[in-house]
């Protein structure tokens, strides 16, 4: 006789799929990966047998945190398909928690960063926008430098100049602004000077 809890709520309901075929199933797909872009439009592995959001921002979580780590043993410096990358940290619109995300910048004559909300264009903004939007000032690890900055988004001619730029240094946003019916925003990051 089998053990109610060992048999599978379809099993039980009648269905003749039994617990057992269920699990060989399901390790048969736990080796498979395809490939996720992160916010930063980083490629990471995520396996086929579990697409939940949860499952997803995890694996982000830790391909993101061996990014970070690479970026600060190379002392700020590291490039994304010959684009510069900056650690953005930011506020959680509605947890209040630090976060930092790697980030694909744009580096202004002025000084200033641009940041494009790719987020590998997927059809919702990335959470790290979300972020900024909410709290426009944030921190920057560039290079050597830890730095604070006040967040703008442009719009218009503005953003367009700007994104034409981009697009001479990274041909990639093209395509990106492809797979998305929204429109990537574009951010400038302007560096706060503190005075004492």
């Amino acid at each position: 006789m089998k053990d109610e809890s060992t048999t599978s709520e379809a099993v039980r309901d009648g269905d003749r799929v039994s617990a057992a075929k269920q699990q060989r199933a399901a390790k048969s797909r736990e080796g498979r990966v395809h490939a996720e872009p992160n916010p930063s439009g980083i490629i990471s592995w995520v396996p086929v047998s579990d697409h939940s959001p949860q499952r997803r921002k995890a694996t982000m979580s830790d391909f993101n945190a061996k990014i970070i780590e690479e970026f600060r043993v190379n002392g700020g410096t590291m490039e994304f398909e010959g684009v510069p990358l900056i650690l953005l940290h930011h506020i959680g619109a509605m947890s209040g928690t630090e976060r930092v995300t790697p980030v694909v910048c744009y580096p202004q004559s002025d000084g200033s960063l641009a940041v494009m909300a790719a987020n590998g264009g997927a059809p919702r903004h990335p959470d790290w926008y979300k972020n900024l939007k909410a709290h426009p000032q944030a921190e920057v690890e560039f290079g050597p430098e830890i730095f604070k900055v006040a967040v703008r988004e442009l719009g218009g001619s503005e953003r367009d100049a700007l994104w034409i730029d981009a697009l001479r240094t990274a041909p990639q946003l093209r395509e990106i602004q492809e797979k998305t019916l929204r429109q990537i925003p574009v951010l400038l990051l302007t560096r706060i000077t503190e005075v004492s």
